[in-house]
């Protein structure tokens, strides 16, 4: 196999994990008809919200294609930069978050499908990283935050049998 095609099945296998079901429900499994009576609900022991949640995803993952892209990427306050604000979200506020999220994950994809992207070179803001490293970041933290949803959702029983797929 050469390089070239080798490169190509990492860089498929990249956007599969990110938009795909694969060991885990996709995010618009998760995110599609999510109860609006709860976005701003809290679970005892849990510190945020759904909303909240959903915008931790959003805001880290754009905080990722920054760092990748930008050269004099400044890393935001950790963690007030990667939360949002304690507030209510409403209807208009969550789809916003859904469509910037959906919107940043296809730039990921885009950043996987470049072949004039080297994958595995340091990138100029962090030289210990590489792309490779971020946009499995990426993918391992919004698998992880979506497993919550999942559990906000069973929680206010908005997680029926059309998602039994699910191992979760």
């Amino acid at each position: 196999m050469n390089n070239n095609h080798a490169d190509q099945i990492v860089r498929n296998q990249l956007i599969s994990f990110l938009k795909d079901r694969n060991a885990h429900v996709n995010s618009e499994d998760v995110l599609r008809d999510f109860p609006m009576e709860h976005i701003n609900s809290k679970i005892e022991g849990i510190e945020y919200t759904p909303w909240q949640l959903l915008e931790h995803m959003r805001l880290t993952q754009r905080d990722i294609i920054d760092f990748i892209e930008d050269a004099n990427y400044k890393m935001p306050d950790f963690p007030a930069g990667y939360w949002p604000e304690k507030r209510q979200s409403d209807s208009d506020l969550w789809n916003t978050s859904i469509q910037l999220f959906f919107d940043d994950m296809d730039h990921m994809e885009s950043i996987a499908k470049d072949p004039n992207i080297d994958l595995y070179q340091s990138m100029p803001a962090g030289d210990k990283y590489s792309v490779f490293r971020e946009i499995l970041i990426v993918i391992d933290h919004n698998a992880y935050h979506l497993g919550q949803l999942i559990l906000f959702r069973k929680h206010f029983g908005a997680w029926g049998k059309r998602n039994s797929l699910s191992v979760i």
